[in-house]
């Protein structure tokens, strides 16, 4: 942890004075650090600018998701998903997260039945009436301090049943009706 005076410049970059920002929660940290808990680097506590910049790259997550859960049926390729979780993801100022990391050549990973996760949309690949698919959707909204504002990947199944959707531990979890 960082040894500042209780007048000087938060750590954070709030323009504050550390004792009124951030000097009881390190306390805090210092306490839990003595019996042994993990502590996080300062570098992972984020800002309320980026919380709050946290917070419109998962809304804007949440209405791709809506967008694919009103659109998504059977007969589609899950390169139809892939275009329009880009289109919608770029003209609503994001950028789609998966598209070039590490090579990945899509927007959007969509894992249809027996592939677990990251499978690549393709055009070969036609949902069916009863497919279970994961439509998994990650999104850069705005760069702070050269940090990308991703919201975690979410899910969504599509399935012949009547539709409902859960949260589980913030992983959203859409079943459709084909």
């Amino acid at each position: 942890m960082l040894k500042l005076g209780r007048n000087d410049q938060c750590w954070c970059g709030s323009g504050k004075k550390y004792k009124v920002c951030h000097a009881a929660f390190d306390e805090k940290l210092a306490e839990l650090k003595a019996k042994g808990e993990q502590i996080p680097p300062h570098k992972l506590i984020k800002t309320p600018a980026q919380l709050d910049g946290i917070r419109k790259a998962g809304k804007l997550n949440t209405e791709i998701l809506d967008m694919v859960a009103q659109n998504i049926h059977a007969g589609m390729t899950t390169d139809d998903i892939n275009k329009m979780v880009h289109e919608y993801t770029v003209s609503h100022g994001g950028v789609p997260a998966p598209l070039g990391y590490c090579g990945f050549p899509k927007s959007v990973c969509t894992s249809v039945n027996d592939v677990i996760c990251h499978g690549i949309p393709s055009e070969k690949e036609v949902l069916q009436d009863g497919d279970i698919i994961n439509v998994d959707v990650t999104t850069i909204l705005d760069v702070i301090m050269q940090m990308p504002l991703v919201c975690s990947a979410l899910a969504m199944s599509v399935m012949k049943q009547k539709n409902w959707w859960m949260s589980q531990n913030n992983l959203w979890t859409w079943h459709l009706l084909l």
